[in-house]
């Protein structure tokens, strides 16, 4: 499976991939939906991968299942293949479907699936540049933050995760209450940024 996945985002590492995979193992079971995704197979050899990430967030008239598909990677030869590859994960109704950080060569094929673009591109910012809002305070996630408790525990459960990831995780305070907020680091310029 790690090939495959390597075949199609050459520029990921088998050890990225390891870690991938073992943090999917790490995650609880949601209902009967699979805990890793599904492969696609020929001769005894894996040629196309799809990762899913379930999870339950309470909504308005009780718990929702979410599903973000990850990494969809098929190789050339058998890409004719790869809409099969993905049927079996979008068949369930009662599951919200994300793909949060596709592959562009997958955008075409999502939009024939029925997704919509949410966003484009990447935000960048230098908060050393930003103007100080008073009445808004920005604190580090901790397990022992007081302010955690004004959180919802899906949303205190996405920043302890994340977190644990390597995420930056905060808690913003404005006007009484609490947003939740993930960054994922980035380092451009070799580090210097």
């Amino acid at each position: 499976m790690i090939g495959c996945l390597r075949r199609g985002f050459p520029m990921r590492r088998r050890r990225y991939w390891e870690h991938a995979l073992t943090r999917l193992s790490q995650r609880p079971a949601i209902d009967d939906c699979p805990r890793y995704g599904f492969a696609l197979e020929s001769s005894g050899r894996i040629v196309g991968v799809v990762l899913t990430l379930y999870s339950r967030y309470p909504g308005r008239e009780g718990d929702e299942i979410r599903c973000n598909i990850s990494s969809w990677s098929v190789d050339k030869a058998f890409r004719p293949y790869a809409m099969k590859l993905i049927w079996p994960v979008l068949r369930r109704r009662d599951v919200t479907y994300t793909n949060i950080s596709p592959a562009p060569s997958t955008l075409n094929a999502n939009k024939a699936l029925g997704f919509r673009l949410f966003a484009s591109g990447q935000f960048a910012f230098l908060p050393a540049l930003s103007s100080a809002q008073p009445s808004c305070r920005v604190l580090e996630v901790r397990s022992d933050l007081a302010e955690m408790a004004m959180l919802s525990d899906s949303e205190r459960s996405i920043l302890e995760d994340h977190a644990a990831l390597g995420c930056l995780s905060f808690v913003c305070i404005r006007d009484g209450a609490a947003y939740p907020l993930v960054l994922m680091p980035r380092r451009i310029l070799h580090g210097l940024i």
